[in-house]
């Protein structure tokens, strides 16, 4: 049969000829095109390719940032797709194009499979209401014409939410089982809710006046695939059924023609009604056609109601006619956005608080400090300096002066011009900078530590509405060269955490997990804390509370919470919660077993200097994993975190020193290694510095030194340690022979997998 298009109501309207995305068919093997990149250059299957490159669907894609896209044109159908890290991540682990179709293609994912994540906003606790907002995004159809920016459309709408303190699930090329599962769970969640919004932007169809919402993989050939639609009815009465006291619903989506099967006589969507406190809003009336964005930017309905929500101090009315008016204006005009409904409490989207509005309206915030901002957030330390010293009396200005200073961004690392720089801005009474200056005396940079100083500009910052200055006079209250007094730190870190704080909520957490700062080891209440602070965004809370899963502390060890945490934390960029994702990916814990994407996280958190990557990227150059093996890539980065003094680094230093792998073989070079990690209680390194002392390398032989080396080592478990003391027991090396202690050791040995030891067990015993 003929396959003919439902009538349509769609967020982008163009049709693309006869070309449909046709993604069903695609292989691991099929050839794709790049044709529009986010960026420069991506990273696919370990290669960096550029806007015109190719490759296949199965190769693995290694994202930049959480805002990187691109379009890509499948070679054999001519079909453009739209992909992005965020729909990427939004599907779990995804790792190619094809993984991305082979979740969405239609019965793949049956039986709940499925990665919906409620994101919690950072900003929730700035608004009056408990806000939650379920975001579709549905570009890519496997049999339907293409749309071109539905995805990029959902993305920005949940961001902007997210911004205005809603709590946000985000689903994208849902099939029918995933669409319902995140409106299940999202109904489910709202009723703990004031205001829910849900957010549609995709394909779909009225039949016989039921508007219904298209799942990617929906053939619409004829009357019975609506069975795997969504009724628009069925999304505003699950919704209805929370409770939640304010119920919004935006269908970015509009009308085409019918079908050949349709028996309604009518053009476009039938008329919807909700329930009291319901608002419905379509992207454009009966029987019209939305307009589209491009690839790059936004629909202009998409774009408007972006805009009208961000407007500070609209009332919902307000800004909903401002919607209608500016969408059908920005059509020229030709679009008009249908509203039915009305709420019963007051909202709105931006109110506001009194400190936005005092910074919102700052004189401080020039055209100069908000581009000087915005280069400083891009990296671009150095043209970030020099906008900053365009207005160099402004405080805003002096403060990130100062920090540049401080961090060593873009200049020389220099505390005391980071002081000069934050007291002209706290002589203005800035209470960034009064904080600021209260650590650089707590920590002792750029002059000598002197707590009473740093009491004193803690309290100023305080005064001054800073609360962070708060967690500052906590911890001299911690401090031994200050005074301790936990009964204060506790009464400061309360007040923090009043606040709505989450690092000291994070903090609270710390004191409870470790039992530490004058609280008692509690797995529970640090749970507690560390989940607090998590949902708020803390992404150290959200490391700690992955551990929590990972390592089973005061619960079951649970891989899937844990990697669903580490990777909310890696997200946000935090080094050790990256290491974890990698080490995961590596090891195949909950995730199927990846060694390129292992390296690929490994390497965002080396590269911020986490100690733990570095080694674990060096040693996945020096096996070859993910990788081909490379002594000169493994010998710089074990030697970067062995400089920060890393001992299972130096004891790899230490090694290819020893053996002369990529550096010139240097026994001495390699002591001194091994000593600097042995120091420390590593148990490979103390069981080098045995060999070398049994075998006279780099060292005189003294084989009671190794006796003694190798008993330490084997004491922390290490295997080579416990073979090297049943060898000792055995020929009397530095101790008397006891052949009966030496089968001992060789047994613990040969238990923790050492080959020697089970060969000398056969042999000698």
């Amino acid at each position: 049969m003929k396959r003919l298009v439902a009538k349509i109501f769609i967020l982008v309207m163009v049709m693309l000829g006869s070309i449909t995305a046709d993604a069903a068919n695609v292989t691991a093997n099929t050839c794709l095109r790049i044709e529009k990149l986010s960026t420069p250059t991506i990273t696919i299957g370990s290669n960096k390719l550029k806007q015109g490159d190719t490759f296949s669907a199965g190769d693995k894609i290694e994202w930049a940032d959480s805002k990187q896209s691109m379009v890509v044109r499948d070679l054999s159908s001519h079909a453009l797709m739209r992909y992005s890290k965020r729909t990427f991540e939004k599907k779990g682990a995804v790792k190619s194009i094809h993984d991305f179709l082979v979740k969405v293609n239609k019965g793949s994912t049956r039986g709940g499979n499925y990665h919906i994540v409620l994101d919690k906003s950072d900003k929730a606790a700035l608004f009056p209401e408990k806000r939650i907002a379920l975001v579709v995004g549905n570009q890519n159809y496997m049999y339907l014409a293409p749309l071109k920016s539905a995805q990029k459309d959902a993305e920005d709408i949940a961001s902007t939410l997210s911004d205005l303190g809603f709590d946000v699930m985000e689903l994208y090329e849902t099939d029918y089982s995933e669409l319902m599962e995140g409106l299940n769970k999202f109904s489910g969640l709202a009723k703990n809710y004031d205001v829910a919004l849900f957010y549609y932007a995709g394909h779909g169809i009225q039949e016989e006046g039921v508007n219904y919402l298209v799942p990617v993989d929906n053939m619409l050939d004829r009357i019975n695939d609506l069975r795997d639609c969504v009724s628009c009815n069925e999304v505003v009465q699950k919704v209805e059924d929370s409770g939640c006291t304010s119920k919004i619903f935006y269908f970015d989506a509009c009308r085409d023609r019918k079908t050949t099967w349709s028996r309604s006589s009518l053009n476009g969507l039938s008329p919807m009604e909700g329930a009291i406190g319901t608002v419905i809003t379509f992207a454009t009336q009966s029987g019209k056609v939305a307009a589209d964005g491009d690839r790059d930017g936004n629909s202009p309905f998409a774009e408007m109601l972006i805009k009208n929500i961000k407007e500070p101090k609209l009332s919902f009315s307000e800004m909903a006619d401002l919607l209608v008016r500016d969408t059908y204006n920005a059509t020229n005009p030709h679009q008009n956005p249908v509203r039915v409904g009305s709420l019963i409490q007051d909202f709105c989207f931006n109110p506001l608080t009194p400190s936005d509005k005092k910074k919102e309206d700052s004189p401080y915030r020039t055209p100069i400090y908000r581009k000087a901002r915005e280069l400083d957030n891009e990296g671009k330390y150095e043209e970030a300096m020099q906008m900053y010293l365009k207005e160099k009396n402004n405080p805003w200005c002096q403060v990130n002066i100062g920090v540049l200073y401080a961090d060593g961004h873009g200049v020389a690392q220099d505390y005391k011009k980071a002081f000069e720089w934050y007291k002209k801005a706290a002589d203005q009474g800035d209470e960034v900078a009064m904080r600021n200056i209260g650590q650089l005396y707590w920590v002792g940079n750029g002059f000598p530590k002197n707590c009473d100083e740093a009491m004193k500009w803690f309290k100023l910052a305080v005064e001054k509405g800073d609360v962070n200055a708060m967690m500052g006079i906590a911890a001299c209250y911690t401090d031994p060269d200050y005074k301790i007094d936990y009964d204060e730190y506790r009464k400061w870190l309360n007040k923090a955490i009043d606040t709505g704080n989450e690092y000291a909520m994070f903090v609270c957490g710390e004191d409870y997990f470790y039992g530490i700062r004058g609280a008692k080891q509690n797995y529970i209440k640090a749970y507690e804390w560390f989940s607090k602070a998590a949902e708020k965004n803390s992404p150290e809370a959200q490391h700690e509370l992955a551990n929590m899963y990972y390592w089973g502390k005061g619960m079951e060890k649970d891989y899937e919470q844990a990697y669903e945490w580490y990777f909310k934390s890696a997200s946000q960029g935090y080094a050790k919660a990256q290491n974890m994702i990698g080490f995961m990916y590596e090891n195949g814990l909950y995730v199927d077993k990846d060694e390129n994407t292992a390296m690929s996280w490994y390497r965002k958190a080396a590269e911020q200097d986490n100690e733990v990557a570095q080694y674990n990227l060096a040693s996945m150059y020096y096996n070859g994993k993910g990788v081909e093996k490379d002594y000169k890539q493994a010998y710089e980065w074990y030697f970067k975190s062995a400089s920060q003094g890393y001992a299972k680094a130096q004891n790899m230093i230490g090694f290819m020193y020893e053996k002369g792998l990529y550096v010139g073989k240097d026994e001495n070079t390699a002591i001194s290694w091994y000593r600097k990690a042995a120091e420390q209680g590593d148990g490979s390194a103390l069981s080098s510095l045995a060999v070398c002392y049994l075998n006279g390398r780099g060292v005189e032989v003294d084989c009671k030194k190794a006796f003694e080396y190798a008993s330490e080592a084997a004491d922390k478990g290490d295997s080579l340690g416990e073979y090297l003391v049943g060898l000792c027991y055995y020929y009397g090396e530095g101790v008397k022979v006891d052949k009966v202690k030496a089968k001992e050791w060789m047994e613990k040995a040969a238990a923790s997998g050492n080959e020697d030891a089970k060969e000398f067990l056969a042999e000698k015993f």
